[in-house]
Parts: structure tokens; C-alpha cells; sequence
């Protein structure tokens, strides 16, 4: 990994790797976009040991680009990542996935002389708007980050808005990259997984929303509480479906009090709450419509994802979701806190005839905005690596 290249070699640091979720599949599709343009030589990815990440990459047959390294918690890896930093060459550029957490302020504050008088070039790829509620936590950010210098690049135009004084020195816009073929054509298996198959056999269609299970009120709330009374309204009517949520909630015990909701609710028949898995795809191909009321998600891959797998979706139509459905359907958007408004759109998707075409352009979006070998060659432009492709 030490060795001189010929030609700039990417470093690349993530900060988020203890939950599978979209900056971790996007990361692995970055890695698929840099190999499909012949850059597996120009780039390599620190990862800590034995973490969620790395059984992750290893899983998607990622190993080549790796180097693990052993760290008792996130800050000590970025601390240890950083100094491995320091004994490259100085034309290495850096770049920075989503290390704007609190957890990792003081590791980064604490490389910013060696990295500014190095002159190394410096990137930070935001997946969310990295905002804080309280006043303390915006100053340290803007402090890091003034001090810092990166280049920006940002998920989505409305990360960017929200931005605008936490990081000045933006330059582009790059949607994160989508693994279409992965989506659009997954080894066929005739009969869903498990879980779901009980489920059909039971009569009901199926509404899917793998996420991260959060605490209400959070910066990046995915809004599960309200897709209890969503459920609550469509069994009440009798309509025939089954909501499953797919995450995991590594900051609380939101879980179970998500599960007490829907006890109280008496939607124990209605609602089913699966543990996330590596193979998602198998899941999307037996999956009915998407549905996902997060106010203020970054970008929201699985929209694109379910896109990609002709999975219709009902939206939000705040954040980087509504984003992505005003480009080819803002009829499938809603208020992310009407409830009853999102049952009535999924209805309407179901019946309507012109869903088939709303899918196909969106599956044209994701193709031209996501794709791994425009994403790859964007970043390839942007840091100088691989002269031999750009």
C-alpha cells in the first residue's frame, strides 16, 4: 500500500461503518464504479477490522482495494487512518466519506495542521446536511471544517442548501452511485424469502421499507411512528396489505417501542419488523410498492433502488426523496406527516395505468444520474486519479 504510483492514488476514509444502510452500499458501489473503469490500481479504502463495513465489502467480493485496520471505536480508527495517511505520498488525495459526526470532530480537528501543511489534496463527500441542534455542536462543525478546507461534494441539491455555511467550498452536486443490474436483474428465485411468502400466502400486497430504525425528532428521522396509523388506516378500510420494515436501530430501544405501537394499534397481523441482510434484491423482486415518509433524508437510496427493481414509491415530498420523485413522479409524493395521505397515493399507484410509465422514467433517472462508471468517472475528474480514463 506504501509503494510510489505512477499515477495519484485515492485514500479513502469512511466515517459511517457500524450500520448497513445507503452510505455503506454506496460506498461498495463506488468501489464497483472505480473497478468497472480500470481504477482498481488507483485507489484504496481504510476500513476498521472486522467491522460491519469490511464483512460487508468482503461480501461483495471487494477484498482487493482493502486495508484493515484494527481500532477499539470509531474515533480511533479515524485517528489511525489518519496518521497511515501521513506516510503516503503527498499526491495521494484524500478523500472523506461522511466523517462529520460528533464522534469524529476531535481525530479530524487534530490532523488539520499536518494535512493543510502537507498540501494534500483534501475531499469530504457529505451524505446528509451534518447539522446539529444545538449551538455548540453547528460552531465545532463550522470550526472543523473551516480549518479543514475540503473540497465538498454533496448527495443531492437539498444536502448542498443545507450546507451552504457549514462548508463554502462546495463544487458539485453527484448523486451516489446505484448498482442497476443488481436491482433490475437479481439471481431469479421463483419464491420470495421466507418471511414474505407468508405473507402473500395470506393474501396481502406488500408495502417495504428497509431503513435504519430511528428516534424520533432526529436530524435524519426516518418517520416510522407515522406509518403505524398509515396501516391503522388501510386495515380499518380493509385494504390488503402488509407493511414490513427492514433496519435496525443502533442508538436506543426504539425497536421495541416501535413494536408496542403497533400492539397498541392491534396491527401485530399488519406490520412485520425484519432484521436488515446483505442480499436486499431478493427482497425488492417480491415487494409491492416502496414506501418511505422520511422528511429530511440526504438522498434516499432505496428510492433509486426500488426504482431500478420497477418497484413503484411513495415518498415523502420533503428532502433528497422528494427530490428524486419531482424528476419523474411528484404524484407519488406526500406530505411526509398525512398519514392518510399516503395510504390514498398508494392506492392510486396500484390502480393507476400510468404507473408502468412513471417507472420507466424514473428508471431512466437512475441510470443517467446514478450510474457506478459516471459516478467513478466524476470523482476521477474531480481528484486527477486514473489520467488514463477521464
Amino acid at each position: 500500500m506504501g509503494a510510489i504510483a505512477t499515477h495519484p492514488k485515492l485514500i479513502i476514509v469512511p466515517g459511517t461503518f457500524s450500520s448497513l444502510g445507503g452510505t455503506v452500499t454506496a460506498l461498495s458501489n463506488f468501489i464497483k464504479g472505480l473497478f468497472q473503469c480500470g481504477l482498481e490500481q488507483e485507489f484504496c479504502v481504510l476500513v476498521p477490522a472486522e467491522s460491519l463495513l469490511e464483512r460487508y465489502l468482503l461480501h461483495q467480493h471487494q477484498s482487493f482495494c482493502l486495508h484493515s485496520i484494527a481500532a477499539q471505536d470509531s474515533s480511533d480508527f479515524l485517528t489511525q487512518a489518519l496518521q497511515w495517511v501521513k506516510q503516503q505520498p503527498i499526491t495521494w488525495p484524500l478523500w472523506l466519506e461522511g466523517t462529520a459526526k460528533k464522534s469524529l470532530l476531535l481525530p479530524l480537528a487534530r490532523a488539520i495542521p499536518s494535512l493543510r501543511w502537507s498540501g494534500r489534496p483534501v475531499y469530504h463527500y457529505f451524505h446528509d446536511s451534518a447539522q446539529s441542534f444545538n449551538l455548540l455542536g453547528v460552531w465545532s462543525r463550522k470550526a472543523v471544517f473551516t480549518g479543514l478546507a475540503p473540497v465538498g461534494i454533496c448527495n443531492s441539491r437539498y444536502t448542498a442548501q443545507q450546507l451552504t455555511r457549514l462548508a463554502p467550498n462546495l463544487q458539485t452536486v453527484l448523486y451516489p452511485p446505484i448498482d442497476y443490474q443488481r436491482f433490475s436483474n437479481p439471481p431469479y428465485k421463483q419464491t420470495p424469502p421466507p418471511e414474505l411468502q407468508a405473507i402473500r400466502e395470506a393474501g396481502k400486497r406488500i408495502l417495504f421499507n428497509p431503513s435504519r430504525i430511528t428516534q424520533p425528532g432526529i436530524m435524519n428521522d426516518k418517520n416510522h411512528s407515522v406509518l403505524i396509523p398509515m396501516m391503522a388506516y388501510l386495515k380499518t378500510h380493509n385494504y390488503p396489505y402488509h407493511l414490513v420494515l427492514m433496519g435496525k436501530d443502533n442508538q436506543g430501544d426504539y425497536v421495541q417501542q416501535l413494536k408496542d405501537k403497533i400492539q397498541q394499534a392491534d396491527l401485530q397481523d399488519w406490520v412485520t419488523i425484519l432484521p436488515p441482510c446483505f442480499d436486499i434484491e431478493n427482497y425488492y423482486r417480491h415487494v409491492d410498492v416502496l414506501v418511505t415518509l422520511a422528511p429530511r433524508e440526504p438522498f434516499g437510496m432505496i428510492v433509486a433502488e426500488a426504482i431500478a427493481a420497477s418497484v413503484p414509491v411513495v415518498g415523502s415530498q420533503t428532502g433528497g426523496i422528494g427530490e428524486i420523485l419531482g424528476a419523474f413522479a411528484p404524484e407519488w409524493s406526500v406530505d411526509p406527516a398525512d398519514p392518510v395521505a399516503a395510504a390514498e397515493v398508494i392506492l392510486q399507484v396500484e390502480k393507476s395505468g400510468e404507473t408502468e410509465d412513471a417507472i420507466a422514467r424514473g428508471q431512466l433517472w437512475v441510470q443517467t444520474e446514478c450510474s457506478l462508471e459516471h459516478h467513478a468517472r466524476r470523482i476521477a475528474e474531480i481528484t486527477g486519479i486514473g489520467k488514463k480514463v477521464v
